[in-house]
């Protein structure tokens, strides 16, 4: 039975959230987005990944808070989400304590300020193959387009439950139904990365990043927060996730495993939130 929804997922227009960037250059991702009849897709919550103790800290606090300047983005301070997915990882190597864990909070679509909208994770654009890495990370910003999320969604995707699962819309249903011309490297380039698979990069090649301000106040914006089985032992930690933040409390079993094979746990934990909500099939 589909849980009901804790408020509307959809705003009418995602832009309206999107701080303006009045005065500067088109990307050729914005083009893209921009001249072709797209159909929009809904869009998915945002995302906050982090260990278990940190996101621990957040909803103790109620707020995300970054506090170190980004290596990309020089001399800023910016909180990262990701549409839909849990995606942002780390490598190990050894087993961890379960505050050691991955976790994430689940907030609301359209319910913070943006300040840039890439398709990818622009941390990882390094790693990623020759064919795209030889452009220019900010030609891959969509930033200026409003309704940007659903447009990329509904480009390269189809709907919310295809962009979950990273299974894109077939080469020849892409090609023929939006206006690609030999000049287009980024777009190709970019729809070529989603079929790309390597150990070097994984699903963050087509998770829909969203940055935002360097502190988020979770002021009843919060749909739900994922994290190990043992904090629900404690009943203060319950009483800040769903009595403070009026959020789900969605916690996953743990196992003696590495601390990397808890990311398939968050993924089947998120999505069966997804599901209960009717958010994707």
């Amino acid at each position: 039975m589909a849980l009901p929804p804790k408020s509307s997922i959809i705003p009418p227009y995602f832009g309206a959230a999107i701080i303006s960037k009045q005065g500067s250059a088109m990307t050729p991702l914005d083009r893209f987005l921009q001249r072709n009849s797209i159909k929009t897709a809904q869009g998915l919550p945002l995302v906050h990944s982090a260990t278990a103790y940190t996101v621990r800290k957040i909803v103790e606090t109620k707020q995300i808070v970054s506090r170190e300047e980004c290596k990309v983005f020089a001399g800023e301070k910016i909180n990262y989400f990701f549409v839909g997915r849990p995606a942002y990882k780390k490598q190990y190597e050894i087993e961890g304590d379960y505050w050691e864990l991955p976790a994430c909070v689940i907030l609301e679509y359209g319910s913070i300020p943006i300040k840039r909208i890439f398709p990818f994770d622009t941390g990882a654009f390094d790693l990623y193959p020759d064919f795209i890495k030889i452009m220019e990370r900010s030609s891959f910003e969509a930033t200026n387009t409003s309704q940007a999320i659903e447009r990329l969604i509904g480009s390269f995707f189809i709907s919310p439950s295809a962009y979950f699962k990273l299974r894109p819309r077939s080469s020849s249903d892409f090609e023929r139904r939006f206006n690609i011309g030999v000049l287009d490297e980024e777009i190709k380039a970019l729809y070529k990365l989603i079929l790309s698979k390597s150990g070097k990069y994984d699903d963050r090649r087509f998770s829909i990043e969203v940055q935002s301000d360097p502190i988020i106040a979770l002021t009843n914006n919060v749909l739900a927060v994922v994290f190990p089985e043992e904090y629900c032992e404690s009943k203060e930690y319950m009483k800040w996730v769903t009595s403070d933040l009026n959020a789900t409390a969605v916690p996953y079993q743990t196992f003696p495993l590495k601390k990397e094979f808890y990311y398939y746990a968050m993924y089947e934990a998120v999505l069966k939130f997804y599901q209960d909500r009717g958010m994707v099939k």
